[in-house]
């Protein structure tokens, strides 16, 4: 009997995992906060892909330039589920240093904190778009508006 029930109970773990969707959003909401303020977190989030994966919503809006739009180049969003993201998903601090990125944090509403990375003098421009999750932040949108 013991095994019945414990076979019972993985069944009913699974099926809840099916529920929600994956096992990884579970793990996510339990994923301690890495900081304490959106500084420390982005420094966390932009070093670590474990990190993003954790903190990374489970839909994110994705933009990018359709360069081959008619009459001319346009920005295209879609949503994307994190499971088919390719993390990391921001490069981390010492890439954008070696790579001559400048990095401003902006916050457009009392809910957002926008954090664009563009190369001056260049058309180069990514932009990651963080909400509070509990007593965190997590990614919701990013976009590569680069020319």
């Amino acid at each position: 009997m013991p095994s019945l029930t414990l076979r019972s109970s993985g069944f009913l773990v699974a099926m809840c995992a099916a529920t929600l969707g994956t096992a990884g959003v579970a793990h996510a909401e339990a994923a301690p906060c890495p900081a304490s303020n959106f500084d420390g977190f982005l420094k966390a989030f932009s070093d670590s892909a474990q990190v993003q994966r954790s903190f990374t919503a489970p839909t994110v809006q994705v933009t990018e330039i359709d360069a081959t739009a008619e009459p001319e180049p346009r920005e295209m969003t879609r949503s994307q589920p994190r499971a088919s993201l390719r993390f990391p998903v921001m490069m981390s601090t010492a890439d954008q240093s070696s790579d001559g990125l400048s990095a401003s944090v902006t916050r457009p509403d009392a809910e957002t904190v926008r954090v664009k990375l563009e190369k001056p003098d260049t058309g180069y421009q990514l932009s990651y778009s963080f909400r509070p999750r509990g007593n965190c932040w997590e990614l919701f949108a990013k976009a590569d508006t680069s020319l």
